[in-house]
């Protein structure tokens, strides 16, 4: 069964994204692409907690797909981790218990 989408939440997201010329990611700042789906910025629909319908931003669909069954916290714990392991330290292994995970 699909989820129902919560059109409000949606345009709230929108209109927090617009930064008066273009839609910026939630996560980045970066400006989103709205025309082309396959290119990694195109805007997106992303649930901070998976599932709920009523607490969405927009996202670049690359970080989208990254964050996948996360929420805002895990992810970014995540690739906090991850940044500290490309500087040569270890990983913090608690930063992948993941509440929502559902693979």
């Amino acid at each position: 069964m699909r989820a129902k989408i919560n059109k409000e939440a949606r345009i709230q997201a929108l209109k927090r994204a617009w930064d008066g010329n273009s839609f910026r990611c939630y996560y980045t700042g970066i400006k989103l692409v709205e025309n082309n789906h396959k290119d990694p910025l195109y805007l997106t629909f992303d649930h901070r907690i998976p599932r709920k319908e009523d607490d969405i931003v927009v996202a670049a669909a690359i970080l989208n797909d990254m964050k996948s069954d996360m929420d805002e916290n895990e992810f970014k714990a995540i690739i906090f981790q991850l940044a500290e392991h490309f500087k040569g330290k270890e990983i913090d292994e608690k930063a992948f218990e993941i509440k929502f995970w559902k693979r």
